[in-house]
């Protein structure tokens, strides 16, 4: 756990250095300087370099540092006879002398929320980032926590992550988008002194991109969130905002001496491309076939009867109480993998990360089911055994589809004598508190499963259209703390009740998907509750080749399939194809409707919201006729 937080009530270890450049700043400084001691969680220090300051600055440090051993102040010399040396010299004389494993920049007029350094290094952390960064929020006047931030805030929150081309595309002054250059991230110190990366001394404005861009360049990992917890001053102070000619003269130039090395120049000349609207090919294969005819597997009693069957003959099965709080819970977290070690790879070093508060480290297993060809996922487990923090079980499930792998895991978990069963897919990883909080929302709750809000990673900035619809978002509306509904992309499961009322996922919907909706429709018709447990968030990898509508439509259309086997008539008799058949028909003519309204907003993510009925009406009525979208057959395994 080399990267696990090391703070301390008496402030021997420093997890953050806040470095501020100051001149003459003293109708702010304080406030900036106190906002970083507020800091929940986390051992801070505010290394404050005052820049020739000729109005009160230095004496307002001086009362700082003197109550507070967390604030160091360096002064620095002027260049010249009132001359300050520039926000560069000062943040170098900052960083030289900071000792904290992370490097937060924050400006001598600005402000950040008490929570803001704990959740950008809980992120840091479960993302495996070198630099993350946040939501900068402009205010003038009076800070608002609840304003509109400078990045696209959509209807829900989300991540992405910058690579060096896009980095430098996106801070163009011609650009449309979001200078991401103005952002101010938190970065790893050891990057920093590894490459011996400092600010330029020879630029006055843009000095934070260019720190970014050296160690992007470096091979740095950068993610941002759409949490917002910088403020972020405009005012006539501000250099950002009081460009002049020659100081963008010294940033070009600054920039171009770096374009001419190595992978920046790479990285430039994909930016260009970007520039000049082209796109890479999609991969082979990669084109959806979205009709396919049938539903494998078929016969047995409607499951709805046979639930209730089975819940009169084994009763309610086994509800959790608070009183196991007080017992020694056995916990598997199931993990199916499919093609994906990079994704494995990555979630298993975020569950190393996992504060598991009341849960006893040596009660919990990490079991790894492949449904891979190439056992690609092999390495991966091998090399977690050796270093991991938790024991790891891995099988083979040689029958593909998303039903088969799940009941395996179920089974596995079964047999290693678990009481509980957390689900996560490899495309995902966790929040550091994710295991924690679905525990003790469960218990809390008494219930039998517990599912929780999954929010999208993009792998690149997403389009301002998904960004704003909240397309990618998994999150169900909550009533009194509970769901009529569950997913197995965020879920933990009492196994005690899952094995006393005999369920498992349905093989119907092996490679068509929706299996993990059924399940939970059948665990709630036996009578059981799903609690909904807001903190406990899995972060989910949106590809490129997802951001597209045309994948969403597709999605959407299968949904209005799986709809079609959630009803009270089975779908292949007369009355359930004639009562789907209705459905559709009024799903049609609501999407419809809805396009009409949406296209008087001209608006792309209310248009394109407006599909999502559509298409469900179009996946009912095809079900109708026996189509399907096998989004999961092995043809189209990714």
């Amino acid at each position: 756990m080399a990267d696990q937080l090391l703070s301390d009530a008496r402030g021997t270890f420093v997890d953050v250095s806040f470095i501020m450049a100051a001149h003459d700043a003293a109708p702010w400084i304080e406030t900036a300087i106190r906002s970083a001691l507020a800091q929940t969680g986390v051992a801070v220090e505010v290394v404050a370099v005052d820049d020739g300051s000729r109005d009160g600055t230095a004496s307002v440090l001086a009362r700082l540092a003197e109550a507070d051993p967390r604030v160091r102040v360096i002064p620095l010399a002027d260049a010249g006879p009132g001359t300050p040396r520039g926000p560069s010299s000062a943040r170098n004389a900052a960083l030289n002398a900071a000792r904290g494993r992370w490097i937060a920049i924050l400006d001598a007029d600005d402000l950040i929320l008490p929570d803001r350094t704990r959740t950008l290094l809980d992120l840091a952390l479960a993302a495996d980032a070198d630099i993350v960064a946040d939501n900068p929020i402009p205010f003038t006047d009076m800070f608002d926590p609840q304003g509109p931030g400078m990045l696209e805030g959509g209807r829900e929150p989300y991540l992405f992550e910058i690579d060096l081309a896009k980095y430098i595309a996106s801070n163009q002054l011609l650009s449309r988008v979001t200078k991401l250059g103005y952002l101010k991230p938190m970065m790893r110190a050891e990057i920093l002194r590894r490459h011996g990366i400092r600010y330029d001394e020879g630029v006055r404005i843009g000095e934070d991109f260019l720190l970014c861009l050296e160690a992007l360049a470096a091979g740095a990992r950068f993610v941002v969130t759409t949490y917002a917890g910088y403020g972020y001053r405009r005012g006539p102070t501000s250099l950002s905002h009081r460009l002049r000619q020659a100081d963008i003269a010294r940033l070009d130039a600054a920039f171009a001496a770096r374009a001419e090395h190595g992978r920046l120049a790479e990285a430039r000349s994909r930016s260009a491309e970007i520039r000049h609207g082209s796109r890479p090919r999609p991969a082979a294969g990669a084109r959806a076939r979205p009709w396919r005819s049938g539903i494998p597997g078929s016969g047995g009693s409607w499951p709805r009867r046979c639930w209730r069957r089975r819940a009169s003959a084994c009763g309610r099965g086994r509800t959790p109480t608070r009183s196991d709080r007080g017992k020694t819970m056995r916990l598997c977290i199931c993990i199916c993998t499919c093609e994906r070690p990079v994704g494995l790879a990555r979630l298993l070093k975020a569950l190393d990360q996992q504060r598991l508060g009341s849960l006893a480290e040596t009660a919990l297993r990490i079991l790894i089911i492949d449904n891979g060809r190439s056992r690609a996922a092999v390495p991966v487990v091998e090399a977690y055994r050796a270093t991991g923090r938790f024991p790891v079980t891995y099988a083979r499930e040689e029958t593909r589809g998303l039903a088969a792998v799940r009941n395996r895991s179920l089974a596995e978990a079964s047999a290693a004598g678990a009481d509980w069963v957390a689900l996560i897919d490899d495309d995902e990883f966790p929040d550091r508190d994710w295991l924690h909080n679905l525990l003790e929302t469960a218990l809390a709750a008494g219930v039998a499963a517990c599912v929780g809000p999954v929010v999208p990673f993009f792998d690149r900035v997403p389009p301002a259209w998904a960004a704003a619809g909240g397309f990618f978002a998994k999150r169900l509306p909550v009533r009194d703390g509970y769901v009529e509904d569950g997913y197995t992309a965020n879920a933990l499961l009492d196994l005690r009740v899952i094995r006393a009322l005999g369920l498992s996922f349905d093989m119907r919907f092996n490679t068509m998907g929706g299996e993990d909706t059924f399940f939970f429709r059948a665990l709630m018709l036996a009578g059981h509750r799903i609690a909904w447990a807001e903190t406990a968030v899995v972060y989910d990898s949106i590809p490129t080749h997802r951001m597209r509508v045309r994948w969403l439509l597709a999605r959407w259309y299968r949904s209005g399939s799986v709809e079609a086997y959630l009803g009270r008539l089975r779908p292949e008799t007369v009355g359930g194809r004639l009562a789907n058949a209705g459905r559709g028909f009024v799903r049609l003519g609501g999407g419809l409707l809805r396009l009409g309204i949406a296209g008087l907003s001209l608006r792309p993510a209310t248009l394109i919201g407006g599909g999502y009925t559509l298409c469900r009406g179009a996946g009912l009525l095809a079900a109708v006729i026996g189509l399907s979208y096998r989004e999961y057959h092995p043809s189209r395994y990714r």
